[in-house]
């Protein structure tokens, strides 16, 4: 109900199923322009119902956010594969040619930490080589020695993790959560410490005379 300038209530007629927003319409409007054969990402949330307006015969090639190439169109019942989904978690099908990259699709907990600790793996051993020749070929360089043994320890730990990544990971995540615990005591100790110190100072300051009283000016 709405008021006329001249007071009078007006009943609108409520508005038909044709002239309210479309969920759909934003991602019909943004499957128009794609030409056929082209090659699309479609992201989490609104980008992952472009594909259900792209014509069947356009050839267009979607990649989904999460690893999947060639994304066929949605599916449902006994044709559902756990593992064939969009970015939005979506039973999708997978089209002939198509593919999962398993580096980047994560299927589980275990592939997610294989690839956390081949990433660090992979940066502490190119980090430690770095390391270890602009030392060994800077004799100037300050704490030469130190950092030759930070880069031989970056390089065997990455190896490491390369190697064995799932016992790495476990060794690295106990060894960083112990060495959080301790920086952590380090750091309330050195709090409680300043924090006496700063009472001693501030009592010692109450007792001490002032040095800014006013002095006598000599006589000319």
């Amino acid at each position: 109900m709405t008021t006329t300038s001249s007071g009078q209530a007006h009943t609108e007629a409520p508005r038909s199923a044709d002239h309210r927003f479309a969920v759909d319409e934003p991602a019909a409007v943004i499957a128009r322009p794609i030409p056929a054969g082209a090659f699309v990402n479609l992201g989490i949330g609104q980008p992952t119902r472009i594909a259900d307006h792209l014509p069947a015969d356009s050839g267009t090639v979607l990649h989904t956010e999460n690893g999947m190439l060639n994304m066929g169109p949605k599916t449902e019942g006994d044709a559902i594969d756990p593992d064939l989904t969009n970015a939005g978690k979506v039973p999708v099908t997978e089209l002939p040619g198509g593919g999962v990259f398993p580096l980047i699709c994560f299927r589980g907990s275990g592939e997610s930490i294989l690839l956390l600790a081949l990433w660090i793996g992979c940066g502490w051993l190119l980090r430690g080589i770095m390391v270890t020749a602009t030392a060994a070929s800077a004799e100037a360089m300050p704490a030469r020695g130190w950092m030759l043994f930070s880069g031989v320890v970056g390089m065997l730990a990455g190896m490491a993790l390369i190697v064995a990544p799932f016992a790495s990971i476990a060794a690295l995540t106990l060894t960083v959560g112990v060495v959080a615990i301790v920086l952590g005591a380090m750091e309330v100790f050195h709090a409680i410490r300043v924090r006496i110190e700063v009472g001693h100072v501030a009592t010692s300051a109450a007792g001490r005379p002032s040095s800014f009283r006013s002095q006598p000016r000599p006589q000319h």
